[in-house]
């Protein structure tokens, strides 16, 4: 699976970032909160280039909506500024989980040359 959406890692640890992120768990401290920006930056925007890819250049409704989204976290330098460290690292979770969901749902075939 991660060959074939190309975002550099496998698909299932990213899971378990946005478990830990988004179920219910206690605080997170400072350092693991870096570390795990450190895990999930980029990662939407990779995922959204993959969602464009595969629905021809014009994602609509959620998807186009997430690669939107996506796209203002990667260019955004004051992303980090809303909400501290933490909203942005929810930010991140979010969109990572709705672009892992629109992929894994709604892809079309790929064939592996």
């Amino acid at each position: 699976m991660a060959d074939l959406l190309r975002v550099g890692q496998p698909v299932e640890p990213l899971y378990d970032v946005l478990e830990l992120l988004l179920g219910p768990s206690g605080a997170l401290a400072d350092a693991e909160i870096e570390g795990l920006v450190g895990r999930l930056q980029g990662v939407p925007g990779r995922l959204a280039a993959v969602v464009v890819e595969w629905f021809k250049g014009r994602p609509e409704g959620r998807a186009g909506r997430l690669v939107e989204r996506a796209r203002a976290l990667e260019r955004d330098d004051e992303a980090v500024a809303v909400g501290g460290p933490l909203g942005y690292l929810r930010r991140l979770a979010v969109v990572t989980e709705g672009l892992l969901d629109v992929l894994l749902e709604g892809a079309p075939p790929v064939v592996v040359a």
